[in-house]
């Protein structure tokens, strides 16, 4: 998995070719702790390269949970009038 984090987006892009590009609100839960924000996750995240994604679920209409292991990281669709996050996957991308 590589990590990129900016001051308005987070990137994950994982070896199969797939990514996330988010630019909406996220709840990262990892090492026991809650993280809202990308600059306060982004440690915690790359503590993450090497592992694999164990599930991704939606959580409602507005929520995708992105599971590694023991972690997850939430994001969360907020905004009426923006992209929230893209996922590209197989060939697809899916904008939200």
């Amino acid at each position: 998995m590589h990590v990129c984090v900016g001051q308005n987006d987070l990137q994950l892009h994982f070896d199969n070719g797939a990514s996330f590009t988010i630019e909406s609100s996220i709840q990262f839960r990892g090492d026991g702790k809650l993280y809202s924000d990308f600059a306060s996750s982004a440690t915690p995240l790359a503590n993450l390269l090497g592992t694999v994604v164990t599930g991704c679920t939606a959580n409602g209409t507005k929520r995708l949970v992105v599971s590694f292991g023991k972690d997850t990281l939430e994001i969360v669709d907020d905004s009426e009038h923006y992209e929230s996050f893209k996922l590209k996957f197989g060939g697809r991308e899916f904008i939200v």
